[in-house]
């Protein structure tokens, strides 16, 4: 492939990546976005586009573009898997990529959720705020933890719905789960790239 080849020979004009991210082709624009995870900095051109990207018309587009989210530096990342979960929450494979791309803001991206009542809309939705809950547990600051425990206490007592205790009780197990030095900064697991591929070949555009 050509556009990897001159990636690998480090030359790459930034016009021509560009231009690959805006393809035609679902598979050109996927692949330029693996090859854009090098190019990605906090305020670029690059960074720009594949931010705009959540409303790409391919899945699979979207789903690695939500690996690809997992390079940027910048808080419009959040804004931007928050765009993707609320498209494509039925497929546990985007499910995956999201929380991988997540890291340690999953606090943030919680409390995002939370404050727009149409991402509880559907199960799908319901049960990825769940397992986010989970890796809220495992990854956040004291002062983030006490932030999303009282959003998750107040839709406890408005909601009549059972996924608000559902979520407290996935903050608590996270926890609970064994860390090396302190649960506030356990290390997140990370889907290797062998895996990613093998998702993404068998993902359908």
């Amino acid at each position: 492939h050509a556009l990897w080849t001159l990636h690998e020979l480090d030359a790459l004009p930034k016009a021509i990546l560009l231009a690959c991210l805006k393809d035609a082709a679902p598979t050109v624009r996927c692949q330029a976005l693996r090859v854009s995870e090098t190019y990605l900095g906090e305020k670029s051109e690059v960074t720009n586009q594949v931010l705009a990207m959540t409303k790409d018309e391919s899945p699979k587009v979207r789903h690695q573009l939500a690996f690809t989210l997992g390079f940027v530096k910048n808080a419009e990342r959040l804004q931007a898997l928050a765009a993707i979960i609320a498209q494509d929450s039925a497929d546990p494979w985007t499910q995956i990529a999201v929380l991988n791309a997540t890291g340690r803001h999953a606090a943030p991206l919680l409390t995002n959720l939370l404050a727009d009542s149409k991402t509880q809309s559907t199960a799908a939705q319901i049960a990825f705020q769940v397992k986010l809950a989970g890796l809220v547990g495992t990854t956040a600051s004291e002062h983030e933890l006490a932030s999303v425990l009282a959003t998750l206490l107040v839709k406890r007592n408005n909601e009549s719905e059972p996924w608000p205790i559902a979520s407290l009780e996935a903050v608590g197990q996270g926890l609970f789960q064994p860390v090396k030095q302190s649960r506030i900064f356990r290390p997140i697991p990370q889907v290797t790239g062998k895996q990613i591929r093998v998702r993404q070949k068998n993902h359908l555009v």
